[in-house]
């Protein structure tokens, strides 16, 4: 049952990671609220992929305090991209 609601949290963390690195405006609530799940959930579980969450949540971040590098965008994308894949594998186990 935890596995599914995280799978439905990555999910989520995945579209607001997307809209961010496309620039669709969103609540300043909403951001802060994904990366303290990320960063904490990536600290409890602690592994490679928890890592992986911390980093995430650090983009996020970043993108939060206006640093808008070309660079960020790219790491923001292969963001989604990680978290609709785990949060899609996640559902489906």
């Amino acid at each position: 049952m935890l596995l599914k609601l995280f799978g439905l949290l990555d999910l989520a963390a995945a579209f607001v990671v997307l809209f961010l690195g496309l620039s669709i405006g969103m609540g300043r609530w909403l951001l802060i609220l994904f990366v303290i799940y990320l960063v904490l959930k990536g600290l409890i579980y602690f592994s490679v992929i928890g890592l992986i969450d911390v980093l995430v949540g650090i983009v996020v971040l970043l993108f939060m305090v206006g640093a808008g590098w070309a660079f960020l965008k790219i790491l923001a994308f292969a963001s989604a991209v990680w978290l609709a894949q785990k949060g899609f594998l996640s559902l489906v186990r």
